[in-house]
């Protein structure tokens, strides 16, 4: 029930997911918004330039051991006045080299393959003048397995043995890489390049040194992608400020993956995508229960289910619908007396967030109204 002074939202049942999508990131390095940049080098002129290798050490989240690496990213940034284009050569090590002396951790050691060496090469890549960009990387699926522990990944920049249209040598070296910090999974504290630029495909244990830096980076296994639609009922055309809203995703009492939804104040409707591995973890299993939770909302629940096995095509999933009850100013789970008692306090405020129940842009008699018109709901 929504109250008819109150804000509410509608989480739609129009799901669809879809196996192999966007990726499902088991490591996610993400960088700030002025985020500081790696520089490679190293490129020389010769028959193959190649820049200096740059790897960062890559814990994944628990529980997705075995599954395949289907995508690896990285961010790069084009300190030229004019634009460039190189490929990206990707490489990857266990960690079971010689201890890193700036971690004490196992630093790079064996090649990561299965069988013979595998490197990968990506196409192309053009960088507008002075542009960053995050661009992934496709690794086909059964190629390499995910490591149970910490792993090394790197990248090195070529211009495909001076292809035509590719950048020269010098302009390879002005080419960066920018320094995230960990959302998913975790890192150590440097990251390892080596002293010149030579190619690293199938080599254990390339010499270099490790640096007091962290690479933005990501690591994916296959992905279903869920989409959905929050739409606002009873409210002002435009919000007078934000509300955001948590979508998360369990099996059982173990987190999944979480998506922050971000209702505007331009729009009355937000469309997202959250995303979930096309293979659970060992030991979770179906059905997939989606919370719904945030602002002054009270927690709402909804079960899916993925398809077992993972669907190669596309397979549309009907949660049906939930509505968003309001009034739980204090996150409690539960509107009681000290939910009214906080928007009595906050009485006459234009600047608080989930006192404003109604997105009026002011604590007022509305907002107590929806309150006690909600009193002794509480979370389900």
């Amino acid at each position: 029930m929504v109250h008819r002074l109150g804000f509410g939202a509608l989480l739609t049942g129009a799901f669809a997911v879809a196996n192999a999508q966007t990726p499902f990131r088991v490591y996610d390095s993400q960088p700030a918004p002025a985020a500081s940049i790696s520089a490679v080098g190293g490129a020389t002129v010769s028959a193959n330039p190649i820049t200096k290798l740059i790897a960062e050490d890559v814990t994944p989240m628990a529980g997705y051991a075995g599954q395949s690496i289907t995508s690896v990213g990285f961010v790069y940034n084009n300190a030229l006045t004019y634009p460039a284009t190189f490929r990206a050569a990707i490489r990857l090590w266990n960690a079971n080299g010689v201890n890193s002396p700036l971690s004490g951790l196992p630093g790079v050691g064996t090649y990561l393959s299965l069988g013979s060496p595998k490197g990968y090469v990506s196409g192309p890549i053009s960088l507008a003048a002075q542009a960053m960009m995050a661009t992934d990387f496709t690794i086909p699926s059964g190629d390499l397995p995910l490591p149970a522990s910490r792993f090394w990944v790197g990248v090195q920049l070529d211009n495909d043995s001076n292809g035509l249209l590719y950048s020269d040598p010098a302009e390879l070296n002005q080419l960066s890489l920018a320094v995230g910090t960990p959302v998913v999974g975790s890192t150590g504290t440097g990251q390892f390049k080596t002293i010149t630029g030579y190619d690293c495909f199938g080599i254990n244990a390339p010499s270099g040194i490790y640096e007091p830096a962290e690479l933005a980076l990501w690591i994916g296994v296959a992905g279903q992608d869920f989409d959905g639609v929050i739409a606002l009922q009873d409210v002002v055309a435009e919000l007078a400020v934000d509300r955001t809203l948590t979508v998360s995703a369990f099996s059982g009492a173990t987190l999944i993956t979480s998506k922050l939804v971000t209702m505007s104040q331009a729009s009355s409707t937000q469309s997202f995508t959250i995303t979930l591995p096309a293979t659970l973890p060992f030991a979770l299993t179906n059905p997939v229960r989606f919370e719904v939770d945030g602002s002054s909302f009270l927690k709402r629940t909804i079960n899916g289910s993925l398809p077992v096995p993972p669907s190669v095509n596309p397979v549309a999933i009907t949660l049906g619908s939930i509505n968003l009850q309001n009034g739980d100013v204090d996150g409690s789970g539960e509107v009681d007396a000290a939910d009214i008692d906080e928007v009595i306090a906050a009485f006459g405020d234009v600047s608080a967030a989930d006192t404003d129940v109604d997105v009026s842009g002011e604590v007022d008699a509305a907002d107590i109204d929806i309150v006690i018109a909600n009193f002794g709901a509480v979370d389900e």
